[in-house]
């Protein structure tokens, strides 16, 4: 009976063994990253695989840990990958995604090339490379690639996927939904076009039909953090704070890498003043990611707004040598020299805001300002007149009036000013400063009038303002000091001040 037992067991735990090995093989490739990783590592550490079956477990194994953004494991494997096995192209593709993942394009697109070279009818290295050339901000190649996947193979609902996205970054909405909808044809459990149909409804505005995708998205998925995250941005856009709140805060726990999600949080915060907590949160998503432009930006804005301006400085700088032709970026740079009272690199900074979007209103007025505040009263003119061809704006015309004014062209300058003045309909405070310069109102009927402390401040500057223009050197002098006292120093009526008290000085 002994050695009957010893003959079954000798004879079946082969077989036992081989079954073993058959569901390590399909847990390792299976999509749940938990199961894969172990069982790809049982395979990686038996004997009985030659080097091609040891390149295919690796990669596996690489493909588990990208799934799960441990992209620096994912690269580790698939080198290994590629040592045992140099014609696997899934391992050069899978690295290639990882470098992707990393924010490191070149070196995915010498992957995803590799991959391209070695097996020219594999789709999936195309997709790896068209993102990588989308990142980059090549959407021409990044176009190529992704048709040049979908004629291979058809059915490729990944590769729709991204040429969505790769549209929508453009602005062609109708394209990206009509891509992403064809994913979701082939695919109807891929949860990722539902998320990229959703954050095409959210670029276009439509925040109601993206939350509903991202719904989707998260319904199919439950641990889709990208969804969590891109919904909290949704609701935060339709001022939905305490939701989307909630939201991104789900996304990092389920993936407490994701460095956007706390680029959201850092958003939301910093719009409702929570600086501190947008400075903590974006920090974190640098932390993760180095060069999340997002990040900087959002803990520039945040740092600038809590009067930290060499650290804001730096994060815009950032920001600016990531993406160049990013215009909040400069306005947060210059905002902070301005803060620092350096106008010449602040004015510089608001004039290549304003070439790069030229209909900003907001960064032509700021301009105009900082002019101002520096005495090139030309220059500020200008600016001003930029501002208003863009918007009706009474800080704008009371500033271009007392530009013009100073420049000497007092005449013109209040005949512009009343005739601005018949534009706005509604008469209420600040409009009364349109009055004093029209000589309608007495500077003592202004000053008895102003109670609050910002209404005290403006007023005491414009009055000062309106004695400098008529020569009364002493009573500008006094209102001007007094608007020094009480002004906030981050605003213009104290810098300007500051700069009229200097030219009144005999």
């Amino acid at each position: 009976m002994r050695l009957l037992s010893l003959a079954l067991l000798l004879i079946f735990v082969p077989c036992a063994a081989l079954a073993q090995s058959d569901q390590d093989w399909k847990s390792c490739n299976a999509e749940d990253a938990d199961a894969a990783i172990p069982a790809c590592t049982r395979l990686i550490e038996t004997e009985r695989l030659d080097p091609k079956g040891r390149s295919a477990a690796l990669t596996g194994r690489a493909t588990a840990h990208w799934r799960k953004h441990d992209f620096d494991r994912a690269v580790a494997d698939a080198d290994r990958a590629i040592e045992f096995d140099p014609k696997n192209s899934d391992a050069y593709m899978r690295r290639g995604a990882s470098y992707g993942s990393k924010g490191d394009y070149d070196r995915a697109i010498v992957d995803a090339t590799k991959a391209i070279e070695i097996d020219p009818k594999f789709p999936r290295p195309y997709v790896v490379r068209g993102n990588a050339y989308q990142s980059k901000g090549d959407r021409d190649r990044a176009m190529a690639d992704y048709a040049k996947a979908i004629e291979m193979d058809p059915k490729s609902a990944l590769a729709y996927v991204n040429r969505a996205s790769a549209y929508a970054t453009r602005g062609d909405y109708d394209k990206a939904i009509a891509d992403s909808t064809k994913a979701i044809e082939i695919d109807p459990k891929l949860a990722r076009a539902y998320d990229v149909r959703g954050a095409t409804y959210a670029q276009s505005g439509d925040y109601d039909h993206a939350i509903a995708e991202y719904t989707k998205a998260i319904e199919i998925d439950p641990k889709f953090a990208g969804a969590y995250s891109n919904r909290s941005l949704a609701l935060a856009s339709k001022g939905e704070d305490d939701r989307a709140i909630a939201d991104v805060t789900k996304a990092t726990e389920i993936d407490p890498k994701l460095a956007r999600a706390y680029v959201v949080r850092a958003h939301i915060y910093a719009r409702n003043g929570n600086f501190d907590q947008a400075i903590t949160d974006a920090t974190k998503a640098i932390e993760i990611d180095p060069k999340n432009r997002g990040a900087h930006d959002n803990r520039g804005f945040a740092y600038g707004r809590k009067g930290d301006y060499d650290h804001a400085i730096a994060d815009a700088t950032m920001v600016i040598e990531i993406d160049p032709k990013n215009s909040h970026a400069y306005g947060v740079r210059g905002n902070a020299y301005e803060g620092k009272g350096d106008y010449d690199l602040a004015i510089a900074d608001y004039a290549k805001f304003i070439e790069i979007e030229p209909k900003n209103f907001g960064a032509a007025r700021a301009l105009g300002l900082l002019r101002f505040a520096k005495g090139d009263f030309d220059g500020a003119s200008a600016d001003l007149s930029h501002a208003l061809e863009l918007r009706d704006d009474i800080y704008a015309m009371l500033f271009r009036y007392l530009a013009r004014a100073h420049a000497g062209q007092p005449e013109a300058a209040k005949a512009e000013l009343a005739e601005n003045a018949r534009r706005w309909k509604v008469k209420v405070w600040p409009y009364a400063f349109i009055e004093l310069y029209l000589g309608r109102r007495s500077p003592d009927a202004m000053l008895a009038a102003a109670v609050k402390v910002s209404d005290r401040c403006l007023t005491q500057f414009h009055v000062g303002e309106w004695h400098a223009l008529g020569s009364r050197s002493t009573e500008a002098t006094t209102a001007l000091s007094m608007a020094v006292e009480i002004c906030s120093k981050s605003s213009v009526e104290y810098r300007a001040a500051i700069a009229e008290l200097v030219r009144l000085k005999p």
